[in-house]
């Protein structure tokens, strides 16, 4: 059978990688913490392996992934360390089909994306996998979930045993333990939060790490400076953002950058209209992470509309100049008291930025619908267009109510007070079609609701 190798001679990244692993595939899972024990198992069972992951971190692992490479027959290798660490290692050894590097606390699903391109076999089984298993020692470590739990019942049966927000009582997994469970599960979707927080916990073990709530990578940083993205990281505890939503959006924004580095114009473009720590910049972020967050509640949520609405949000206001970005409306007084041409300007901006982004290679068909509608208006009342809630797409009202939002937290100082205030008002405007749809799940993701559940308690 199958089986992928870990070598790794620290105990809590091992653990944590297996976990990974164990939680999206089925293929079996071998973990060393002793090269010796490791090579000597690689002497016997090295036909029936597929994939070795290994942080050479020391002169033993670095000397097994050497082992590795030397093979006459190529076997996939990723090669796992901080980033100053891979810099060297990169420099070391020479490019090969299948070496793959890995920052220690990158993200999984970058993680995923390398293994299914080393294996080029576990995509079709990745996407079949409805829930993840979760080693049960994890909620011994955790106080709180953040996502819903499920015990399996059967092959093709879970039944929820914890609703997220939920406080874990250390003495129900005990009990789970002695009957030998030793697995919870969690959705696919979820997944990825059980492992940031295992990420946030392995943090400090390396060096010169730091753990903001919202993605930073070097490319994000050249349009959102640090400071904002502290900034907008502190709004989004503020407002009570889940980290389940945060870290969905966060894979959304690496996706966008990567579909950004193959259109570098483009890019350029975008980093023109968004500078500093101006309105334009913390609204496109903030929004982001607004709209991901209302999308997630939604029969909508899907990986290509998460990037889809991810887009959006850097690119509606691209063509528009940055004083003009906060009006919203053709009743606002600062739109009235304009010439025609900055009207025109104001009024043509969907459009001009909707033909930009279009431009852009891979990007989701829905990306220009949303662009094109974000300044319509429930009443049919916005532009360029006039269309009313019943001609506004499902993930254009999403964005709009987001884009709202957004903007209303930026004005009001982003108190919990005031988002409910602010929902309430919102309610009574939007009442039918797909903005109540939006709506509700503003109220899912900003006030607090209750859900049915089966207790842990019951469940044991």
């Amino acid at each position: 059978m199958s089986k992928i190798v870990l070598l790794f001679k620290n105990e809590q990244f091992l653990d944590y990688f297996s976990t990974l692993l164990a939680g999206v595939t089925d293929i079996d899972i071998i973990s060393f913490k002793n090269p010796i024990e490791a090579n000597s198992y690689l002497l016997k069972e090295r036909k029936n392996i597929v994939l070795y992951i290994v942080q050479a971190d020391s002169e033993e692992t670095s000397q097994f992934a050497e082992n590795v490479l030397s093979f006459e027959v190529a076997v996939p290798l990723i090669i796992i360390e901080n980033q100053e660490n891979l810099a060297l290692l990169k420099k070391k050894y020479k490019s090969q089909t299948l070496l793959e590097y890995f920052d220690v606390l990158g993200p999984s699903e970058m993680l995923f994306k390398k293994i299914e391109k080393l294996l080029n076999v576990s995509s079709r089984a990745q996407s079949e996998k409805i829930y993840c298993k979760v080693n049960l020692s994890f909620f011994y470590s955790t106080t709180e979930v953040f996502c819903d739990v499920y015990i399996r019942i059967s092959e093709q049966k879970y039944l929820k045993v914890m609703n997220r927000y939920e406080e874990v009582d250390t003495n129900d997994i005990k009990k789970l333990d002695q009957r030998n469970i030793k697995h919870l599960y969690v959705r696919k979707r979820d997944f990825g939060l059980i492992t940031k927080k295992m990420v946030d916990q392995l943090r400090p073990l390396v060096p010169g790490e730091n753990a903001l709530a919202v993605t930073t990578n070097d490319a994000l940083s050249t349009v959102f400076s640090i400071q904002l993205q502290e900034t907008v990281s502190e709004t989004i505890q503020k407002i009570g953002l889940s980290n389940e939503a945060v870290e969905m959006t966060n894979i959304a924004i690496n996706s966008t950058m990567q579909l950004l580095e193959r259109a570098p114009e483009i890019y350029q473009i975008l980093k023109n209209s968004i500078r500093g720590q101006s309105y334009s910049s913390e609204h496109s972020f903030l929004l982001s992470y607004i709209a991901c967050s209302l999308l997630k509640e939604t029969s909508l949520e899907t990986q290509e509309n998460l990037l889809a609405i991810t887009i959006a949000a850097f690119f509606h206001d691209v063509s528009l100049c940055e004083d003009f970005c906060p009006i919203q409306s053709k009743k606002e007084y600062a739109y009235k008291s304009l010439g025609m041409s900055e009207q025109e300007e104001i009024i043509g901006h969907p459009t001009a930025s909707k033909k930009l982004v279009e431009e852009i290679e891979g990007i989701p068909q829905s990306v220009g619908i949303i662009i094109a509608q974000h300044h319509e208006q429930y009443d049919g009342s916005g532009f360029p267009m006039g269309l009313d809630y019943k001609r506004i797409s499902a993930l254009s009202a999403i964005f709009n109510v987001a884009h709202e939002l957004s903007q209303c937290f930026y004005e009001s100082g982003n108190s919990k007070e005031n988002t409910r205030a602010i929902i309430a008002e919102m309610n009574e405007r939007y009442l039918r079609g797909n903005y109540k749809t939006a709506m509700l799940a503003a109220s899912k993701v900003f006030l607090e609701s209750t859900e049915e559940t089966m207790t842990l308690k019951e469940a044991i």
